[in-house]
């Protein structure tokens, strides 16, 4: 079965998109022009233009504010009901990463070769703080929903290992637990409770472990396993009130390559279904493009329908798209 929706053309390189599953929002920001999208049930659609290039998004829990990292280093907070900046921080680091720890807090992950540490940002104050716990790496950094815990890996590295950060007292603590762990990256089941490995294996979230530097044996408990198959795993989602895990794959030994979506309990027991990616189409023409890339997958909170984040190419001029499909 191949999965055929409706689409919306972008304006621009994507470059983040979050989605946040409480009110079925999805935000995408994009450079050149340098804006936010905002795209709600039905694809109905709104804009917020920027006059700096941003280059991480962030919801927190609460969804109360949408956090923009920027690249000249600025963290801007924009109101989702205005589509205002309600504040603008000058955090002055450079980062690979940050996250939102749903506390009025903001982490910042260094950037290869530029700091060595974990950045605190208060966001109600505009504080920046240095992180005592020297880091060394960039991490890719996630929010474990329902704790007081930053999760990360080390992308390049081998392993890229698990990294879990205490988040309890606001600014992060000084000890960060390391796993020696293969993950290749990773995304989190809506609870938090489940870690979804690239690396097709599915981790219970383990606790904060004090005082604990690096772990190489005691790891997370092991939940379950994908199927191995030579496609490669490009990201996933997690659909709490479908216990369905969705997994967008690459097929890199074809050309182009082609690309397909595991559906499988969320325990990775059994595959489901198999949904193969068609080619982007150009609303309101009969042109088709190849698909080239697909970063992005969500589901809706109810399950019913599939979003998929898209970039297609006529060999000369590529282009941006979000295709909104209905599974049930």
């Amino acid at each position: 079965e191949t999965l055929n929706g409706n689409t919306i053309m972008l304006s621009g390189q994507v470059t983040d998109a979050e989605y946040y599953k409480a009110t079925d929002m999805l935000v995408v920001s994009t450079k050149e022009p340098n804006r936010l999208y905002f795209i709600g049930e039905n694809q109905t659609m709104k804009t917020m233009e920027l006059n700096k290039v941003p280059v991480n998004l962030a919801i927190p829990e609460s969804g109360d504010i949408i956090a923009v990292m920027c690249s000249n280093t600025d963290l801007s907070l924009v109101n989702p009901k205005t589509l205002t900046i309600e504040k603008n921080i000058e955090v002055g680091v450079s980062f690979s990463d940050f996250a939102l720890g749903n506390n009025g807090w903001a982490y910042l992950s260094p950037k290869m070769y530029e700091n060595n540490y974990l950045t605190n940002v208060n966001l109600k104050t505009g504080e920046v703080i240095k992180g005592s716990a020297q880091t060394s790496v960039p991490f890719a950094l996630k929010k474990a929903p329902g704790k007081s815990m930053l999760l990360g890996t080390r992308p390049g590295f081998s392993p890229d290992g698990l990294q879990v950060i205490d988040i309890s007292g606001g600014v992060a603590g000084d000890t960060i637990n390391n796993y020696f762990m293969d993950t290749w990256r990773f995304w989190l089941s809506e609870s938090g409770d489940r870690i979804f490995c690239g690396y097709r294996k599915i981790y219970s979230v383990p606790e904060f472990k004090p005082g604990k530097t690096y772990i190489v044996n005691d790891l997370p408990a092991l939940k379950g396993e994908l199927e191995q198959e030579s496609w490669v795993i490009q990201t996933m989602d997690h659909c709490a009130a479908t216990n369905e895990l969705y997994v967008l794959l690459e097929n890199k030994n074809t050309f182009p390559s082609t690309f397909k979506v595991d559906v499988y309990d969320s325990n990775g027991s059994f595959r489901k279904n198999t949904y193969l990616v068609n080619q982007c189409h150009i609303p309101e023409t009969i042109n088709w493009l190849t698909t080239k890339s697909v970063p992005f997958i969500f589901t809706n909170k109810s399950g019913t329908a599939l979003n998929l984040i898209k970039y297609g190419d006529d060999w000369k001029e590529g282009v941006w798209f979000v295709e909104t499909v209905n599974l049930k």
